[in-house]
């Protein structure tokens, strides 16, 4: 069987997710969730992890230096980004590289980096009410969104609400407001029907030529129940950190991966058995021996004839 003869760390973007898809100076922090594989052999030695940030206006920080026990196959970090409003918004690069002085003599080097571009934006607005999730029992409610700069000056600002996540229903309203910067208000004129998901977003009117950057949520309307939370829509599902196996069609199926596999129990019985034989009780999973036993020849008639049965 082959072996490598050295490791061969590596990072590659599908690797790194960044959660919420996103940022603005509204927000508190943020997370950012690197996987790192071993695509060589496996060795005992701690492993360095290096997190660095180039802010926008090119300057540069180490966030944070981990170290890792000797990564068999793969092994997974996670970052808490705390934001500061005033220096933070713009265009932000985080690099994260894998043995950054190295140390570690691998197969490849050039895999060891990975840089991911965020940016945080300040003249975002997110939905605050009705809370993502929630459940709403009347009619009639105010929506409110609250804007990345408190102290933003009169801008317009745009709602929309519709029973689809992509928002090209029928039933689809909106609604713009001048406001200035805190809490904006919006009453669609609008009329929820029992047991329905909504799902609304809000966005500032962009100037000529900028990009319109929404942030939703969607509540469901059960009339007369208890305050609570509700994931009863398959687009509700879709932010939240499901295992890889785990996948949700449109029609709301849930479908879970299968893996099959081939097991063979072995069994040695006397006095048939082969004096050249190596394996006389044995697990086998797909052609990989799992457990086995050999037997003393000069006591084998002393054994019971049995299998052995293993569970794994």
């Amino acid at each position: 069987m082959y072996q490598f003869s050295k490791p061969d760390y590596a990072i590659e973007d599908a690797m790194v997710t960044v959660t919420p898809g996103i940022i603005s100076v509204a927000e508190s922090n943020f997370s950012i969730k690197a996987k790192i594989l071993n695509l060589g052999k496996a060795v005992n030695r701690d492993l360095i992890v290096e997190l660095k940030r180039t802010y926008a206006d090119m300057s540069t920080k180490i966030v944070r230096r981990d170290t890792l026990p000797g990564i068999r196959y793969a092994d997974s970090i996670n970052y808490q980004i705390e934001i500061d409003p005033a220096m933070d918004k713009g265009a932000n690069k985080f690099t994260i590289t894998i043995d950054p002085e190295n140390n570690i003599e691998e197969l490849f080097e050039n895999n060891n980096t990975l840089t991911k571009d965020i940016f945080i934006y300040e003249d975002d607005i997110k939905p605050i009410y009705p809370y993502d999730l929630s459940i709403v029992n009347k009619q009639g409610i105010v929506f409110a969104a609250s804007t990345g700069n408190p102290f933003a000056g009169s801008r317009s600002y745009i709602m929309e609400m519709d029973t689809s996540k992509l928002f090209s229903s029928s039933a689809k309203v909106s609604q713009t407001k001048n406001s200035t910067g805190g809490v904006v208000e919006f009453s669609p004129s609008i009329t929820f029907r029992d047991s329905v998901v909504y799902y609304w977003r809000v966005a500032a009117v962009p100037s000529s030529g900028q990009e319109q950057v929404w942030s939703g949520a969607s509540f469901t309307y059960i009339p007369g129940a208890n305050s609570g939370y509700s994931q009863s829509h398959y687009a509700q599902f879709n932010n939240d950190d499901l295992n890889e196996y785990i996948k949700i069609k449109e029609s709301g199926l849930w479908v879970y991966d299968s893996l099959k596999s081939t097991i063979t129990i072995s069994n040695a019985i006397f006095p048939t058995i082969t004096p050249t034989s190596v394996r006389d009780y044995a697990l086998q999973i797909d052609d990989v021996y799992h457990q086995y036993f050999f037997l003393d020849r000069q006591t084998l008639s002393q054994i019971p004839n049995k299998i052995l049965y293993v569970f794994i």
